[in-house]
């Protein structure tokens, strides 16, 4: 059954992918803390590698958008 958790990963990478797009964050640290979070919900590491460059990858691109 569907329990939003892949919703909520994407979620969590898309705010921290506009900190890391920002400078604020390492995207390194960004996507072990993500992988982290998706490890301890569940979720598998294709889903969550999946999810969490879409997240990360979606903020880049406005970021780099609004300041080119």
């Amino acid at each position: 059954p569907e329990t939003g958790r892949n919703n909520r990963l994407n979620d969590a990478a898309f705010s921290i992918g506009q900190l890391c797009a920002g400078g604020e964050i390492e995207d390194g640290e960004a996507i072990r803390a993500l992988h982290a979070a998706a490890q301890a919900c569940g979720l598998n590491d294709y889903d969550a590698e999946a999810t969490i460059a879409s997240g990360l990858i979606n903020p880049a691109l406005e970021y780099t958008t609004k300041c080119a």
